[in-house]
């Protein structure tokens, strides 16, 4: 089955992004369920503002490509790039506002059988990094070990 794949799209507010799915190192992670890791790649930015239905567009398409792969797990970093804050928001980390606006946007679709588990790799010297795995319920037992895999990998890289 193939799992890389490439969806290029513009919002409402002009900015044209790529949304990819490329299959993870499966040598590198001992679990059965294909890998792959979802990136939001910006190609034009022509504005600093992303509408609600921009991020309802990306859940969708993420969760589309799910149902088309059942045995996936995807794996999502968010990054720390600079946002464009409000003056009324609260002064957080940039991976931990995408991480819980992530969360938020898609556990208000209301995917049918699919589950989020996300986590916080604590890193006092870089700041955190904030990971989500999406899955099914038939991966439970593969997503702790992926996320212990990976919060492993963190200690040893630091």
């Amino acid at each position: 089955m193939e799992f890389e794949s490439e969806i290029p799209f513009e919002t409402k507010e002009g900015n044209k992004y790529v949304l990819r799915f490329s299959s993870f190192n499966e040598d590198a992670v001992p679990i059965q369920s294909p890998i792959v890791e979802l990136n939001l790649i910006p190609l034009q930015l022509s504005s600093q503002f992303n509408s609600f239905h921009t991020f309802n567009y990306i859940v969708k398409e993420i969760t589309n490509y799910l149902k088309d792969k059942p045995d996936v797990i995807v794996y999502y970093y968010c990054d720390n790039k600079e946002l464009f804050w409000r003056t009324n928001r609260p002064a957080i980390p940039y991976q931990e506002f995408r991480s819980n606006l992530f969360t938020a946007m898609f556990m208000r679709s209301n995917p049918d059988d699919l589950l989020l588990r996300s986590f916080i790799i604590k890193d006092v010297e870089n700041g955190d990094h904030y990971v989500s795995l999406l899955h099914r319920q038939h991966h439970l037992d593969q997503i702790q070990v992926l996320e212990d895999l990976i919060k492993d990998f963190h200690k040893s890289d630091s």
